[in-house]
């Protein structure tokens, strides 16, 4: 029995380390090392076009932006070119621009040129649309670029609201 007491510290040895905690101790793996990742290079800056300005347009007309539409009004006149309402638009070399107008209640006239003096002395301008009656009047210009002189006129010397629109195509 000399070797009783040693047997059981022994015993004890093995015995409390393993219930010391409530649990055995466990292996864990061992971490997988992360990836740093590796330096992007900043992308080349993409060729933004300057926006389009246009140039000057004559200080009797008021200035429209490409493919907008704008609120508008014909003064009441019976005489040419006061019956008019006088507006400019610049746009840069393209496949197709319209301008047209729409929204109103009397006979309208439509005229673009890219001469304002052809408008105010009545020659022949360059695109009209002269339609009877209180019809949308819209034209068509192939190719634009440049600067345009729209004139919109009441035929029957009423005032008149009306909607001003144009669509540029690139």
């Amino acid at each position: 029995m000399k070797y009783g007491p040693f047997l059981l510290g022994l015993l004890l040895l093995l015995i409390l380390p393993a219930t010391a905690c409530g649990t055995s101790p466990q292996l864990t793996n061992t971490p997988t090392p992360t990836n740093t990742p590796t330096p992007t290079s900043t992308p080349a800056p993409t060729d933004t076009p300057e926006p389009f300005v246009g140039g000057d347009c004559d200080p009797a007309t008021n200035r429209v932006e490409m493919n907008t539409s704008i609120f508008a009004y014909v003064a009441r006149s019976y005489t040419y070119p006061e019956a008019c309402s006088k507006y400019c638009l610049w746009v840069p070399d393209g496949r197709q621009l319209k301008i047209g107008i729409k929204d109103f209640k009397v006979d309208l006239d439509l005229y673009v040129d890219v001469d304002l003096l052809d408008l105010h002395y009545g020659d022949d301008t360059c695109w009209e649309s002269r339609s009877y009656g209180p019809r949308s009047e819209l034209v068509y210009i192939p190719n634009p670029g440049g600067r345009y002189y729209i004139w919109v006129c009441t035929v029957e010397g009423s005032a008149m609201e009306f909607t001003l629109y144009n669509e540029f195509t690139p």
